[in-house]
């Protein structure tokens, strides 16, 4: 679909702005996001162990 008729700086945008530079401006919002997922959800997985695991009457198995 042809979008140059519709909006005067289409052309420019498209021609400057390429899918490349979105990936390149993409990743390492991405990055960051994979990262912070590879920390927190190990650690949420190992925290269920340590609490199911938990001795009666210690502060980790609760009330």
């Amino acid at each position: 679909m042809d979008l140059r008729g519709r909006h005067p700086a289409l052309p420019r945008l498209a021609h400057r702005h390429g899918s490349g530079r979105a990936l390149v401006g993409a990743a390492p919002v991405l990055l960051r996001v994979g990262v912070l997922a590879l920390v927190l959800f190990p650690g949420a997985f190992g925290l269920h162990y340590l609490v199911d695991g938990a001795e009666y009457g210690s502060w980790l198995y609760g009330d």
